[in-house]
């Protein structure tokens, strides 16, 4: 792996874990686990949103994500697919 993919990893370890931590602090009694998990993979997907927007400013690089024809997916239209997540995933918090 090189420099990128390695603190790339690192980074998404690291979202993993405030995910993980986040959803234990706020629920030390699990009454409906359902809820809890589309809470929990809701933050953890949006955390990882952000960093492909490039507004998670503890990770150094920016990231470009291209499709099969290599064209970037953010643009033509663009979009901030951070501030899409609400619209297309289930949140029950």
């Amino acid at each position: 792996m090189n420099d990128f993919q390695i603190e790339f990893m690192q980074h998404l370890s690291l979202i993993q874990e405030r995910n993980v931590q986040i959803a234990l602090s706020k629920h030390s009694n699990i009454e409906n686990l359902e809820d809890i998990l589309y809470e929990t993979t809701f933050d953890l997907i949006t955390d990882i949103l952000t960093l492909a927007d490039g507004y998670d400013s503890s990770f150094k690089y920016k990231i470009k994500i291209l499709n099969e024809d290599n064209k970037n997916i953010k643009e033509d239209p663009f979009i901030e697919f951070h501030d899409q997540v609400e619209k297309h995933l289930k949140y029950r918090g």
